[in-house]
């Protein structure tokens, strides 16, 4: 239970006016824009090749509301655990976020936050989805993940801790 004060619950690292609008980026909108696109053509094809009509609106309708989730879940959270709870987890670090597909992509261990991304090709992924390891002068380490991830790391690093 002592380490479980070591270690700060997941936040939300934006307002809710930035959650409500989703998108962090223009470069993360315009690549979901064209992944619904290039979806909606593929649908559209299926449509016209086997129904021989055009794609009801209801469906361009209905994914485009699907897609938001994955928005919802890129979204940026933190939590902060104490420096000498760093030392003990960082050698286990690059393992445990290789479980949600992410590798070493930089850092400098002059301060610099190291910054973990998904294996995915650039094309493929959003840089808004990085894991972030920044450390602060206070002794501690802020941790920034993507909602879908930042809960479930917490918890790992915490059975790493145990």
């Amino acid at each position: 239970m002592q380490e479980r004060l070591k270690m700060s619950e997941v936040v939300w690292k934006v307002p809710m006016w930035r959650r409500l609008l989703l998108f962090q980026s223009s470069a993360q909108m315009l690549s979901w824009l064209c992944f619904l696109v290039l979806c909606l053509l593929c649908v559209q094809g299926l449509y016209l090749a086997f129904a021989h009509q055009a794609m009801p609106v209801h469906v361009c309708v209905a994914a485009c509301l699907g897609t938001l989730p994955s928005l919802y879940a890129a979204l940026p959270c933190v939590f902060v655990m104490d420096a000498g709870h760093w030392v003990r987890v960082a050698p286990g670090f690059p393992e445990a976020v290789r479980v949600y597909g992410d590798v070493p992509a930089s850092g400098d261990p002059d301060g610099a936050p190291l910054v973990y991304r998904h294996r995915l090709p650039r094309w493929a992924r959003w840089e808004e989805n990085a894991i972030l390891i920044v450390p602060s002068h206070g002794g501690s380490v802020t941790v920034q993940a993507p909602k879908a991830v930042a809960g479930k790391l917490r918890a790992r690093l915490l059975r790493m801790l145990a």
